[in-house]
């Protein structure tokens, strides 16, 4: 019974290698912020989680969503693409305390925000995530409850992203007060670029 459990859960982080993760936790990062940032960041995450779980759950809604993962990659494209061309054109900070937001200030309206960012995430179907998928769903057999294999694979996909958010939220909050603005600006303007592009070529 544990086998095909374990063997799900190392899918999950295995799926979890591929570039789309890199712009989940950015999105996850981003999230991450304001007095409410542990909320928004848990919600995020339980929105990519939920999303995960339904698809192993059910082929017919993991194939649906598969139908319109070109629109999706198309979206995502768009929006990197923004966000790396507005994070360049966008005036540094004067200094480098001004480059983060106060932990008490910039709050998110709303958690269907961060919801639905996490769910359209994981929605990101294409060559990197499918197969892991279908692998995933595979390792259910007369032995093994589909939900439990599910619930393992959407946890482990949903982990490495969570833990690569909050590291990196520190890591530009270590840098910030380093003196390295300037350095935070380029690496993420060039990762929002390099992003839109991946999801550009798989649309």
């Amino acid at each position: 019974m544990l086998a095909p459990i374990i063997s799900a859960a190392l899918i999950g982080l295995m799926a979890s290698g591929g570039p789309c993760t890199a712009a989940r936790a950015i999105a996850g990062s981003a999230f991450y912020s304001g007095p409410r940032r542990v909320f928004s960041l848990a919600t995020f995450t339980f929105g990519a989680f939920l999303t995960d779980l339904a698809l192993v759950s059910s082929l017919g809604l993991f194939f649906r969503a598969l139908e319109i993962s070109a629109f999706c990659y198309g979206v995502a494209a768009i929006a990197s693409l923004i966000a790396g061309v507005w994070t360049i054109a966008r005036k540094p900070p004067d200094t480098c305390l001004h480059a983060l937001p106060p932990r008490n200030t910039q709050s998110i309206p709303t958690l269907a925000i961060p919801l639905a960012a996490g769910m359209g995430s994981a929605l990101l179907l294409g060559a990197c995530c499918a197969p892991f998928v279908l692998a995933a769903a595979a390792t259910a057999g007369p032995s093994a409850d589909p939900l439990v294999i599910s619930v393992a694979y959407a946890a482990a996909h949903a982990g490495i992203p969570l833990l690569l958010s909050l590291w990196s939220r520190q890591l530009k909050r270590f840098l910030t007060h380093a003196g390295a603005c300037e350095a935070i600006i380029t690496i993420e303007a060039g990762i929002f670029i390099a992003c839109a592009l991946y999801f550009g070529a798989l649309v």
